[in-house]
């Protein structure tokens, strides 16, 4: 009588490392641990934790970047006693159920966002042109400032919903210990410092290149008004106000003004009307910034440079050899950088290097990213190659000195820099020119 045994065996699962381009076999039990390895884009087993660690080491490394460069720590340091005193101020609120010490903390939580901004910006010094992106990472700026300001709006029409509850509610308002005006007074002393001690390249330009508010308007009329006898200074003198210490004075202003009507009078409306005002002047200043900054991320035409651009383009369409200027295009890649591209086109016998030259000298004052296409007016060739010009800070009027003609035939001319193509990007390339034929 035959007898069937049945062996089991263990499952064995094999498995392969990949080691310096060398394929290894190994066997191991399926029910031990197995190292998780996942398939890079070179089909390739890399280690997980390996990822982990190079991403670790770049974040640290970007981290170091914003360090190395002067004034950072200073940054950081007056960006955590701010989020300690906003987290002070919003303790003081909910306590004494005060209004406008929750709008005022709206104005100390933009002062942290201006911080945070200023290191973005200190980061983004420190970055160069890849091919990835190939103007930069200085749109972050614009988006970092964007942000802020549409962040803090959102917030403070959250309070002015509070405000209309309050006006037909009474509020139930707690005195504090500690008198709101002395809150408001080391508020207002941190906010001053912040903004005229810390150097913000995005906020500055923002503030000073936006329209004005609604608070600086009416600050400019009462003052001409007054001093009636010199009106264009009092005008300049306002302008240059900083509107972020304009709308913290006025409330500060405004919160002593009720502390002392509560204290006195117990008129707690009081609270609900500073809180109003603060709220209403702190949209009135950061929507303008909200749309300076919304319009660049729109890449959308500066109104501050276009008539000096029109007025460059009426000038190179009087050269020698011009018959038209079309295609042109210009936006705003971020804070006071322009580019920009425009086709023109010459006659036959027209020369190509004087055109180029006088059109991008008239142009790189103002467009510092340009891009020139110069077409020949041949019905001989196709304009589907045009000759293209891109001068990158151009600077030299004896630019063409720095190329090499690589070749020349009655189709097709090159113009090869002197420098390496991957470099074309930064600032040190002035010019690449390249002209095709068929």
């Amino acid at each position: 009588m035959d007898s069937h045994v049945e062996i089991k065996v263990p499952a064995i699962v094999p498995t392969r490392v990949v080691t310096n381009g060398k394929m290894m076999k190994e066997t191991m039990n399926a029910t031990t641990e197995t190292e998780i390895r996942e398939l890079d884009v070179n089909g390739e087993y890399t280690n997980t934790l390996s990822r982990e660690l190079s991403t670790k080491w770049s974040l640290t490394k970007e981290i170091g970047l914003i360090y190395s460069t002067k004034g950072a720590w200073t940054v950081t340091t007056m960006l955590l006693i701010n989020v300690l005193y906003t987290i002070w101020l919003q303790h003081q609120s909910v306590h004494t159920n005060y209004l406008a010490l929750t709008a005022f903390a709206y104005l100390s939580i933009l002062n942290s966002f201006s911080l945070v901004s200023c290191l973005i910006s200190y980061w983004v010094s420190h970055q160069k042109c890849t091919a990835l992106y190939s103007f930069g990472f200085e749109r972050v700026e614009v988006l970092a400032v964007f942000t802020s300001t549409v962040l803090v709006q959102v917030a403070v029409i959250s309070v002015l919903r509070y405000c209309l509850e309050r006006i037909f509610q009474s509020p139930n308002v707690v005195t504090s210990t500690v008198s709101m005006t002395i809150v408001a007074t080391f508020g207002l002393i941190l906010h001053l410092l912040i903004t005229f001690c810390i150097s913000n390249r995005a906020f500055n330009h923002v503030s000073s290149v936006s329209d004005s508010n609604w608070l600086q308007n009416f600050l400019s009329t009462t003052i001409q008004s007054v001093f009636s006898l010199a009106p264009s200074s009092t005008r300049a003198f306002v302008k240059r106000i900083n509107p972020f210490a304009l709308v913290t004075i006025t409330g500060w202003i405004a919160m002593c003004i009720a502390d002392i009507l509560i204290s006195i009078n117990h008129w707690y409306q009081a609270d609900t009307v500073a809180a109003l005002i603060i709220c209403i002047l702190t949209w009135a200043t950061l929507y303008p910034m909200s749309i300076y900054s919304g319009k660049i991320l729109l890449q959308t035409n500066p109104a501050q440079i276009l008539p000096q651009i029109d007025k460059c383009l009426r000038e190179i369409s009087t050269l020698d050899g011009v018959l038209e200027i079309k295609e042109d295009h210009f936006w705003m890649i971020s804070f006071g950088n322009l580019a920009g591209s425009v086709q023109v086109r010459v006659r036959r016998d027209a020369d190509d290097q004087i055109v180029l030259l006088q059109v991008t000298e008239r142009l790189s004052r103002y467009v510092s990213n340009l891009t020139v296409q110069i077409i020949k007016d041949d019905w001989q060739r196709t304009v589907s190659n045009p000759t293209i010009l891109r001068s990158m800070n151009y600077g030299d009027k004896n630019m063409l000195e720095n190329y090499n003609f690589s070749s020349f035939s009655n189709d097709t001319v090159y113009y090869t820099p002197t420098k390496d193509r991957s470099n074309m990007i930064s600032a040190s390339t002035p010019l690449i020119f390249e002209q095709r034929g068929h």
